[in-house]
């Protein structure tokens, strides 16, 4: 009765505190060795399982002499739970008469004991009963047609097998659909099913026939898959890249196909996912890698397809040497899009010093753009944790320049924010804590990462700071924060954080960041105030100005929202948000993004099994992998395989903090615009 959770693989038993003790659960107290044959049926109904199970067993011993005894009850009774028991118990007396009695279940009225039915005569292999069990597939219950498909496949008839492909239907609930595949893989008649590979009129059918073959891993030559790649009906292509990228024999047909892609003139009729799947099933292949590096440098090859290319190679979990030459040749085409993707590979995955050189030089260049400029540093960061001189001050400038976009300055300050503290000389330092008194709300969460990694490594050898100087850090850390107008606009995770990184243990630190931050129910309270405050000057807004303000890059709500077909799709849909929210619910939006997050947009962290914890919206999923969305508006793929546990985030995609961003009347405007939007 006591729980032994040291105990690996315990199994205990829980009943309710007012359920009802059953009398003798096992049946110990009956006389079964004198028991008639009506008596043992009579215990069917019994409501103890063990009881039942002991009675059947008696039947069995019994044989045929109880057959007709149990075909009367059968008939008889009109209980379908008690008939659906009869017939189990039927189904395991080895006799001829009881498949008699088990097939003219099988047209039985009532769809439970037909499903019984099936089920049995599938494991009693009953080849007589195959044409009525094919009858059955066209049953109007989803379990009977899956229960007949599961029959027929035990049986293993190859007669069935047409049937079965007639009778596929894609609305069919996913056990039924499984039922009917498991049947064709049980059957196992290649030459049956091929011809259903290349019936072009129906895509479902042939989804089906492809898995059947993969399941039998039948020989098949690749030309067979090859028109199943670019066809029309998404599930089917998705079904043949996954069986082309685990058939590493049809390698050179594969390397043709991603040929035949870089020549097609037409980039929107690209399948680029089937582009994705050949980059992620062959890039660590030699044939290939030659191919990929032959693309990337074709100068007649379009930006869009080189674009691409370099994405999905940022997939990959382990990036082979061969083609890290493709950053190179990314930076030198002219094409930001195809620079961004270039130096986004490069920080996802360890470079060469000759990439790193290349970086650092195109990074100083004169008349790079400031995305440019801020992406490589992420690059140089992130290898060589530190920047060169006048890039912090670059940095500096982008994440507190009001005129600069929210996308760009909140980038700067996670590339900023990726410094780490212990390798900072004092100019530097001293630069970053006045980089926080004047940095823009949204920007200060990611600037508190170098204290957080700090806390990390405190006491831990030559890194970490002592008691004392942690404790000047954080007073001067809070002397900053004070400062800045934003601090009230502090995410409620950032509080948190900075709480638990300066307790009470430092008590000059402590005392100074508790007066900063304050009660948390005193700034609730203060948003309170606002939202009503904002309420009653809604009538002074003006909606033209509004729908300006709405597309300029300085706030970027077009880079992830939409309104009549214009703008970004990252977050939700507004062209009709005025007509099914309320002035509050826009307003609370703006200002506290992360107060209410729309269905569908939510921001999840993934945790892996390495350790490391990624998180953003869910953009696409296959099988195999989950496509996120992060705030830097940067796309990652994450290994099913991988995932050890997912939750959902507290914290909207949305940036904080557009209040210290907009004036009032600025904000007044952009509401007004909101709410004509119906």
């Amino acid at each position: 009765k006591n729980a032994r959770p040291e105990i690996k693989g315990a199994v205990y038993r829980i009943q309710k505190d007012d359920a009802l003790i059953p009398n003798g659960p096992r049946g110990n107290t009956l006389i079964w060795d004198s028991m008639k044959a009506a008596s043992l049926i009579g215990l069917l109904k019994d409501t103890r399982p063990a009881v039942r199970d002991r009675a059947v067993e008696k039947m069995i011993e019994m044989g045929a002499s109880i057959l007709r005894d149990l075909e009367q009850v059968f008939n008889e009774n009109e209980d379908p739970t008690f008939r659906k028991r009869c017939l189990w118990a039927v189904s395991r007396i080895q006799e001829e008469r009881s498949l008699t009695m088990i097939r003219s279940a099988l047209l039985d009225a009532d769809a439970g004991v037909r499903q019984v039915a099936a089920r049995s005569l599938g494991e009693r292999k009953d080849a007589a009963s195959v044409q009525v069990l094919t009858g059955l597939l066209q049953d109007t219950n989803a379990f009977v047609r899956g229960a007949a498909a599961t029959a027929l496949g035990l049986i293993g008839d190859r007669e069935a097998v047409p049937d079965l492909f007639q009778h596929l239907n894609p609305s069919d609930p996913l056990h039924t659909q499984h039922a009917f595949v498991y049947a064709l893989t049980e059957i196992g008649d290649l030459k049956g099913v091929l011809p259903y590979l290349r019936d072009s009129n129906r895509p479902y059918g042939q989804r089906m026939a492809l898995r059947v073959i993969d399941a039998l891993d039948a020989d098949l030559e690749a030309t067979s898959i090859l028109p199943l790649l670019h066809s029309t009906d998404p599930d089917l292509r998705q079904e043949a890249r996954q069986m082309a990228s685990r058939r590493k024999e049809w390698k050179p047909a594969m390397i043709r196909v991603f040929r035949e892609l870089s020549l097609e003139a037409n980039s929107k009729q690209l399948n680029w996912q089937l582009i994705e799947s050949l980059i992620l099933s062959y890039a660590q292949e030699d044939d290939f890698q030659s191919a990929l590096l032959e693309t990337m440098s074709s100068a007649g090859q379009k930006p869009e397809f080189k674009e691409h290319l370099l994405n999905s190679i940022a997939f990959l979990d382990d990036l082979p040497e061969t083609l890290e030459a493709c950053v190179i040749l990314g930076l030198k085409e002219n094409a930001p899009e195809l620079r961004s993707a270039s130096l986004k590979l490069a920080a996802r995955f360890e470079m060469p010093s000759n990439v790193l050189k290349f970086i650092a030089q195109l990074e100083a260049q004169e008349g790079v753009s400031k995305k440019d400029k801020v992406d490589a540093l992420k690059v140089l960061v992130k290898h060589q944790d530190r920047l060169a001189d006048g890039s912090i001050a670059f940095l500096t400038r982008l994440i507190t320049d009001e005129n600069t976009s929210v996308i760009l300055s909140q980038h700067a300050a996670q590339v900023m924010g990726a410094l780490r503290w212990h390798l900072l000389d004092e100019s530097e330092r001293d630069a970053y804590l006045k980089t926080i008194a004047r940095a823009r709300s949204f920007c200060l969460p990611a600037l508190m990462y170098p204290f957080e990694h700090q806390a990390g490594i405190n006491g831990e050898g030559e890194h970490g700071l002592n008691e004392d100087a942690w404790d000047v850090l954080g007073v001067q850390l809070a002397a900053q924060l004070e400062r800045n107008p934003a601090v009230g606009s502090l995410p409620s995770g950032t509080v948190n954080l900075l709480r638990r990184m300066f307790s009470e243990k430092v008590s000059r630190a402590y005392a100074a960041m508790s007066e900063v931050l304050g009660d948390g129910l005193y700034t609730e309270q203060k948003q309170e105030m606002k939202l009503r405050s904002i309420l009653q000057e809604l009538g002074e807004g003006n909606a033209s100005r509004g729908r300006v303000l709405f597309y300029k890059e300085r706030l970027a709500c077009a880079s992830c929202h939409r309104i009549d077909s214009r703008g970004g799709q990252l977050g939700p849909d507004l062209s009709r948000i005025g007509r099914i929210r309320e002035p509050r619910d826009l307003v609370e939006a703006v200002l506290y993004p992360s107060a209410t997050v729309v269905n569908g947009y939510e921001n999840y962290a993934f945790e892996l099994s390495g350790g490391e914890t990624l998180d953003g919206m869910i953009h696409r999923e296959t099988r195999e992998a989950v496509y996120l969305i992060n705030g830097a508006m940067s796309e990652m793929r994450i290994d099913r395989k991988q995932i050890e546990h997912v939750h959902n985030s507290t914290v909207s995609l949305m940036p904080s903090g557009f209040e210290q961003i907009l004036s009032r009347r600025e904000l007044l405007d952009l509401i007004a615009y909101l709410q004509t939007c119906r």
